[in-house]
């Protein structure tokens, strides 16, 4: 498997996870339209890592941690902006046409950072991020091996 199509992959099934954290950890179902929402924004924020990490090394534990808490971090903003943009949508559709709601579109993703860390979710995450991006290193070494 490719690493886009991995990263593809692997970002939705990051957004199938933020649903379910959202819905409160399996408390509560997650809504249709949450999954619908969270799977494909994860796995364009998936795509998005693996294109940028191209030219990364991920050889070595302290460059896969600094990398994979990074993409985490921009990872949850990018979620929170998306969170923020669907009401905003709505909004405007509905006729609304004050600029004033700008600013819930850009304090949501600190609200998501502050969140991830403030409540401790970061140190169960960025593990399953580094070893996201371990297999990534590996599937690219074997890319490049095969070619």
């Amino acid at each position: 498997m490719s690493d886009t199509r991995f990263g593809l992959l692997s970002g939705a099934a990051w957004g199938i996870a933020v649903s379910l954290l959202i819905s409160g950890l399996g408390r509560v179902r997650p809504s249709p339209a949450t999954l619908l929402l969270y799977t494909p924004v994860g796995a364009v924020v998936g795509f998005a890592v693996v294109v940028a990490l191209r030219r990364v090394c991920l050889n070595g534990a302290l460059r896969i941690a600094a990398v994979s808490l990074c993409s985490l971090l921009a990872a949850a903003a990018a979620f929170g902006l998306v969170q923020s943009l669907v009401p905003l949508a709505a909004l405007i559709l509905a006729g609304h046409t004050r600029p004033d709601f700008l600013f819930g579109v850009l304090i949501a993703p600190i609200y998501w950072l502050w969140g991830l860390v403030a409540t401790g979710l970061v140190i169960p995450l960025w593990p399953l991020s580094a070893l996201n991006h371990w297999w990534l290193g590996r599937l690219r070494t074997r890319a490049s091996h095969a070619s």
